[in-house]
Formats: structure tokens, sequence, C-alpha cells
């Protein structure tokens, strides 16, 4: 990921494992506004930490990654708790494109009722089902349904089942 070695990454910034915080270390050029122990970084559009340093925009993650092992990231980064704001190194960890979509927040989830992920259900099903929320994964292109639930946390158990026997998913 171009010039920037691990030694200048901890040269410039200060990284808290327990709280995920990335903070400037020195100035990255005398004419700077940034002072040590500020924050470093600002959200970008997609909602993940950025930090400029020498003209180039790095995702902070992934410099997290890169500060505590040394070495970049083989794949994507994926925040398991699914907050992209959260770089605390627990929540991090190295994964192929299709785990990390198993941790994404599914556009078409309901949003009203606050359901956990890869969990559904039907406004009319609510009022009038006795078991009204189904577990319905996407894994690789198919989907795996669950079966039916009287509440959003047993289709939720479910939903860790299918994705840990289906793709190796391991919940955090």
């Amino acid at each position: 990921m171009g010039d920037l070695t691990a030694g200048d990454l901890r040269r410039f910034f200060c990284y808290d494992a327990d709280s995920g915080s990335l903070t400037w270390r020195e100035r990255p050029h005398p004419r700077s506004h940034v002072r040590p122990g500020d924050p470093a970084g600002c959200v970008n559009s997609d909602g993940y930490m950025q930090v400029k340093l020498r003209k180039k925009i790095y995702i902070v993650h992934r410099l997290v990654w890169f500060y505590v092992t040394g070495e970049w990231p083989s794949q994507q980064i994926d925040h398991l708790n699914g907050d992209r704001l959260d770089n605390r190194w627990s929540n991090l960890r190295d994964a192929s494109p299709a785990v990390n979509s198993q941790n994404r927040k599914n556009a078409q989830r309901d949003r009203r009722f606050r359901l956990p992920i890869c969990v559904f259900t039907n406004e009319k099903n609510l009022r009038t089902l006795r078991k009204p929320y189904q577990a319905r994964v996407t894994i690789n292109g198919r989907i795996h349904y669950g079966g039916f639930f009287s509440t959003p946390e047993e289709a939720s158990c479910r939903v860790e089942a299918i994705r840990i026997k289906h793709s190796g998913y391991v919940p955090a």
C-alpha cells in the first residue's frame, strides 16, 4: 500500500487497542493544524474513519491492522460487531469478501422493528402468526432459509448456526 512503512505509521500515530482510537503522535508536516494527542481522521461518506498522511487517504481500520501486525491485510477488514467506527483490535479481523458480507447490515432489513441482521418479518404476520420471525441468510449468492420463530432472538440464533455451517463464519 504505497511507501508507508510500519515504522512511519508508529512514528506518526498512537493506537489504543482497547478503545480503538488512533491519535497523532507528531505533526505530519510543520504547517499542519493537528497537534500531538489530537484524534486522527474523520468519518468518510461510507461511514468509515479515514486519515490523510503524505497526500494519501488511508482507511483507519486498515492502518490499525498494519500498525498491530506490521503487514497490510491480505483481504478485507471485517468489523465483527458491524460498527464501522469501532476500530478496537478485538473487533477487527482479516476476512474474505464472502465472510465480511455476512456481517454487513442487510439493506432490506425491517428498520421499523429493529430486527437483528438476517431476521425478517411481515407486518401482517406480527399480529396473526405465532411464529412471525424468519431466519434467512444469503451466502455466496444462495439463500438459506432457517425457519420461523416466536422471537427475533430465536431467529437470530438460527442465523448464526446457518452461517457457521455454510461459510465458516465465527460470531463475535
